[in-house]
């Protein structure tokens, strides 16, 4: 009888570790794709917040050059590449349009990462 009570008992704590091991490697399996989905989340929201600081640096950088610059002449857009006085401003452009009016120029850029995200920059002529 005591014989069979080890063997039962043996066989009761190899089932708790069987089901200690099958809940352990769920739970792993669970954290890991949680921890890839965080890290693609975050993947994608640090492209974005480069993409908006590409654009912001880029307006300051003309708001600064048409000091200079008042038609901003030297501003070219060639090959999905945005350059000034042939030196690299931003890459990935997918589309360019600059009007001038008497008081203001008008910019419009789009640059492609994931999705196209396009802005509009308005800056003041200035006399010289």
């Amino acid at each position: 009888m005591l014989i069979l009570f080890n063997k039962t008992k043996k066989a009761i704590s190899l089932i708790e570790i069987l089901f200690s091991l099958i809940i352990l490697s769920i739970l792993l399996t669970s954290s890991i794709n949680m921890l890839q989905s965080i890290y693609h989340t975050e993947e994608e929201n640090n492209k974005e917040v480069l993409s908006k600081l590409d654009f912001e640096t880029t307006r300051l950088f003309l708001d600064k050059i048409s000091l200079n610059d008042t038609n901003l002449t030297k501003l070219i857009f060639n090959n999905k590449q945005l350059l000034y006085d042939n030196k690299l401003l931003l890459d990935n452009v997918s589309s360019f349009n600059k009007k001038l009016n008497q008081t203001n120029i008008s910019i419009t850029l789009c640059i492609k990462y994931n999705d196209t995200i396009c802005q509009d920059y308005i800056i003041n002529r200035r006399k010289q």
